[in-house]
């Protein structure tokens, strides 16, 4: 036979590539001369069974440690799932990542989009809608007390359970804020501080118009003396700045355990400014509170809707160092600004959730 299907010619100067073009060549060939010699296709598979159940073996490695791999990363995927510290490190970072993400884009119209793919006719939902019955609450409460040194235990059972708003006027006790919370030294928090001067405000309004409605542009033009006469409030919605302001405050002393803190924070200040029309603030959550840390402000609880036919809205002056605990089942909020040319009006207001 003239041609040998068996040798490669120049087989070490020829790439990888070309050996293996070669050898399918040298192959094709072979088969292509089998077949014209007589042979039947078992013939030649039963000659070829060397080379082919290589292959074979081949392939069924492969396959294993694909399925060994896989098998492994499920494991360890379930594994880290039930360690309760990583499920935490990746429940903060998906937070603080949802959080970062809502300045540009609102994605809580979907989150809280009541519309379903399909129906449960078995779901119940665990909210509780005001109805006439729940006026009973407040029809009879026309002022609010203000209480010192208040327990935990009174706060849970005669206020929080049963919606009814207070004030303790030593709330802010042992408050670092107290002390350091100035027009000054706010300003050189928002202009100084790494994340306050980066990550924006949300929910930020004013009678003075600033560039981007940001609180650092307010804060620096308010502090050059550029408006006599204004008020601004704002939250600060990134988590981040959250924890750079939390390390002036405390939570109340008088807050139990079962309330959660929400991840927010709110910043109202004020100067020599008479507000006709009270301005009105929603946190968003069960239960809030309102730290007044230095001047004063006029507070208006009106009860929603249907008991603001039945129960009356209330009236007080929240001063200095004194918290407005209520809850937003029942009321709602709003705040004017008291004019002093003594200082400037500062207060701070969170919130939290509880069962």
């Amino acid at each position: 036979m003239e041609r040998s299907f068996c040798k490669l010619d120049d087989a070490a100067s020829k790439s990888l590539e070309e050996k293996l073009s070669v050898i399918d060549q040298e192959i094709r060939a072979l088969h292509q001369f089998c077949t014209a010699k007589g042979f039947s296709q078992s013939e030649i598979e039963k000659s070829a069974k060397p080379i082919l159940e290589h292959l074979r073996n081949t392939e069924r490695k492969k396959w294993k440690w694909c399925l060994l791999a896989s098998v492994l990363a499920v494991a360890v995927v379930a594994a880290f799932v039930r360690w309760e510290p990583a499920v935490r490190f990746v429940t903060a970072c998906s937070r603080i990542t949802m959080i970062k993400i809502l300045p540009y884009w609102d994605w809580t119209k979907y989150y809280n989009d009541e519309n379903c793919f399909l129906d449960n006719p078995y779901y119940q939902s665990d909210d509780h809608e005001l109805d006439t019955y729940d006026c009973e609450i407040c029809e009879n409460t026309e002022a609010i007390m203000r209480l010192v040194n208040v327990s935990q235990a009174t706060i849970t059972e005669s206020y929080i359970r049963r919606d009814i708003p207070v004030i303790v006027t030593d709330g802010t006790r042992g408050w670092s804020a107290s002390k350091l919370f100035t027009l000054p030294f706010i300003h050189q928090l928002y202009t100084q501080d790494g994340i306050l001067r980066k990550v924006p405000s949300c929910m930020f309004a004013s009678n003075v118009r600033v560039k981007y409605a940001g609180a650092r542009y307010f804060l620096s033009r308010v502090y050059e003396n550029e408006q006599s006469n204004w008020y601004a409030h704002w939250e600060e919605c990134d988590l981040s700045a959250v924890r750079v302001l939390r390390q002036f405050i405390k939570r109340p002393y008088f807050i139990p355990p079962m309330v959660e803190t929400a991840r927010l924070f709110w910043v109202l200040l004020s100067s020599n400014y008479n507000a006709r029309n009270y301005k009105p603030i929603d946190l968003g959550t069960s239960l809030m509170w309102l730290a007044q840390i230095r001047g004063s402000n006029r507070l208006r609880l009106v009860p929603r809707s249907p008991c603001n036919s039945t129960c009356t809205t209330l009236y007080t002056v929240l001063h200095e160092g004194e918290i407005l605990l209520w809850s937003d089942f029942l009321w709602l909020l709003d705040y004017q600004p008291i004019s002093s040319d003594a200082q400037v009006n500062i207060a701070i207001a969170a919130g939290g959730f509880y069962d």
